[in-house]
């Protein structure tokens, strides 16, 4: 058989498996999803700063006024007969103790010791548990407590099912979200134990594994960001520690893999700026770290710095390689367009972060 057909067979064999694997994915996802999930949007008392507010809809109201760490509100409101047996109510907030009370008796709070002793509070998805069958003119109230600076400023959407569907249907309707994270971290940790397999024996192991950790980094921080890794922790600030730490540390494995590609293949201007990079990278984590865990500046609060990081970074490879591209050879022309590619889709990201939350469109497909 010859290498053109057996390059064609294995490019059909991918397409297949990609096609099984979205059939079996959409397929689970349709028996897991809870077509019944009630909306409890309308009709909460918001009170904020001592004011007390009729609010038409979580999903539309926007808090004008800067929050800060130690501001707290209080959303109240009566729960209506159409509520289910048994229900839960889900929602989502970020760097916020919650408490929740039915008819004054307290239901459900989540890190409270960390938010009174000043530490990271996290972010995730509550299920608070109603615990009875009937709730029809009961008071439900829920207490927010702002952790940090810009904490988040609108108010969380609300959904009520029963408590047997609650999981399975969160976890349904992320589903191709969680097929991704983890097929990157499973492809991560292969590769880590292949590279380590390959090193016993001599052999070049160092960009398979530089790949594993990157995937590794990319997978757990996709489950991280859309909370699917409450499937396997619960702990909101473990979650958001590593949700962080993760992304902060994702372009290092990055840069290795691109200075041992190119190793002797480069200008030593080049290959200077990119050790540069590199090490810019680990001083941010070692740094913001370092602050997290004392309790200085948490995670969240240097976002901005990261993305900072990000962009100048970015900037610096596209210049480099747009000036540099006559002396580019076959391979090294096919790894500029992976750059080009990643780079591309990190900045649209950047982009979809930051009008997403400067819109106040978190409820929204963006």
């Amino acid at each position: 058989m010859s290498d053109k057909s057996r390059k064609s067979i294995a490019i059909l064999m991918a397409v297949a498996l990609v096609v099984i694997i979205s059939i079996i994915v959409v397929a689970l996802r349709k028996q897991g999803v809870y077509d019944s999930t009630i909306p409890l949007n309308h009709g909460w008392t918001l009170i904020f700063h001592g004011d007390t507010t009729e609010i038409e809809s979580t999903e539309k109201y926007a808090i004008a006024e800067h929050i800060l760490r130690g501001d707290s509100l209080i959303l109240k409101r009566k729960l209506t007969a159409e509520i289910p047996q048994t229900p839960v109510l889900r929602f989502k907030t970020y760097q916020t103790f919650v408490e929740a009370y039915r008819d004054g008796k307290k239901i459900y709070s989540n890190s409270e010791s960390n938010y009174r002793n000043h530490g990271l509070v996290g972010s995730g998805i509550h299920f608070v548990y109603l615990g009875i069958s009937l709730v029809k003119d009961r008071t439900l109230e829920l207490k927010f407590y702002f952790s940090e600076n810009d904490a988040w400023n609108i108010l969380p959407s609300f959904e009520i099912l029963p408590a047997k569907y609650a999981y399975n249907d969160f976890y349904a309707r992320h589903s191709i979200a969680l097929v991704v994270g983890l097929f990157l971290l499973l492809f991560g940790i292969l590769a880590l134990f292949l590279s380590a397999g390959m090193l016993f024996y001599k052999m070049k192991f160092f960009q398979l594994m530089m790949i594993g950790f990157l995937s590794i980094c990319l997978g757990i921080w996709t489950l991280c960001f859309t909370k699917l890794f409450q499937l396997f922790s619960y702990d909101f600030t473990f979650n958001t520690n590593l949700e962080y730490a993760d992304l902060y540390i994702s372009p290092l494995p990055l840069y290795l893999l691109l200075l041992h590609m190119r190793y002797e293949q480069i200008s030593k201007t080049l290959w200077s700026g990119l050790i540069i990079v590199a090490g810019l990278d680990l001083l941010i984590f070692a740094v913001t770290t370092i602050l997290n865990f004392t309790d200085v500046v948490h995670y969240p609060q240097s976002l901005w710095v990261f993305h900072a990081y990000v962009i100048l970074c970015i900037v610096y490879l596209f210049v480099t390689i747009i000036s540099n591209k006559h002396k580019f050879d076959a391979p090294t022309r096919i790894l500029t367009a992976g750059i080009f590619t990643f780079g591309t889709f990190a900045i649209l990201e950047l982009v979809r972060f930051h009008v997403m939350t400067f819109f106040h469109l978190e409820h929204t497909i963006l």
